[in-house]
C-alpha cells in the first residue's frame, strides 16, 4: 500500500483520488502514524462485506458442519478440538472472555 503525507494529501488531493483509482489504497500519515486510509468505493465496499460475514460467524457462531468437524476432531489440534467440542456440548462458553 502506498503511503503520503497529510501536507502532501492536501496539496494534491485531486491527483490522491485519481491515484486511488488506478493505483489502490493509499495510507496517509501524520506524524509518522497512520491516520487515514483512502481507498475506491467498491474495494471498501467489498471489505465492509467481508468484515461482516466474519462478524456474523463470531456472533452467530459457526456453521453446523463446522460444529461436526469440531466434534470429529477435524478443527484445531488434536487436545483443542475435544476440548472445545467437550464445552459446546455441556452448553459452556467456547471462547475465553466474552
Amino acid at each position: 500500500m502506498r503511503v503520503i503525507s497529510a501536507r502532501d494529501a492536501a496539496r494534491s488531493f485531486g491527483a490522491l483520488l485519481t491515484g486511488v483509482r488506478e493505483r489502490g489504497p493509499v495510507t496517509v500519515v501524520r506524524h509518522r502514524r497512520a491516520v487515514a486510509v483512502v481507498m475506491d468505493p467498491t474495494l471498501y465496499k467489498e471489505y465492509r462485506d467481508a468484515y461482516e460475514s466474519v462478524r456474523k460467524f463470531h456472533v452467530m457462531g459457526p456453521p453446523p458442519q463446522g460444529v461436526s468437524h469440531l466434534e470429529e476432531g477435524r478443527l484445531g489440534g488434536e487436545r483443542r478440538a475435544p476440548s472445545l467440542a467437550a464445552r459446546r456440548r455441556d452448553g459452556r462458553e467456547t471462547e475465553r472472555a466474552r
